[in-house]
């Protein structure tokens, strides 16, 4: 499972081809987690009264580009456009329906985006 996450941060500028599910939720935990520790840093550096959050912040902006490109690939995997990410900006309904869409199963085979990507050709990648 680490392999899956850390191949998430590998391809942090890729925005080409495909991100299995497992791939992109792992990356999504291991933000959170990030986000988490760093809040936790700033609470106990700044005091629990502060609210700056600096290092969390710079945690979301450092997040942002690989973020957004294995949020891209993952719409890849289900033959659709990274434009569709454009949803965030519609509200909830937006929000739900890009939920739905990262949490759909890809397509079966090759699409145009590229080949359906295996756990074995992922391990290969750290072998």
């Amino acid at each position: 499972m680490l392999k899956l996450t850390l191949l998430g941060w590998k391809r942090a500028f890729d925005f080409k081809g495909r991100s299995t599910r497992a791939e992109y939720w792992q990356f999504f935990a291991s933000f959170v987690v990030l986000v988490i520790l760093a809040d936790v840093v700033d609470s106990q550096l700044l005091g629990t009264g502060s609210e700056s959050g600096a290092l969390a912040g710079l945690v979301l902006l450092a997040v942002m580009i690989p973020g957004t490109a294995v949020a891209v690939r993952r719409l890849h995997d289900t033959d659709r456009s990274g434009f569709w990410l454009l949803l965030l900006l519609f509200g909830l309904i937006g929000w739900a329906a890009l939920f739905y869409f990262l949490t759909s199963a890809g397509t079966a085979g090759e699409n145009r985006y590229g080949f359906e990507s295996q756990v074995s050709d992922l391990v290969d990648i750290f072998s």
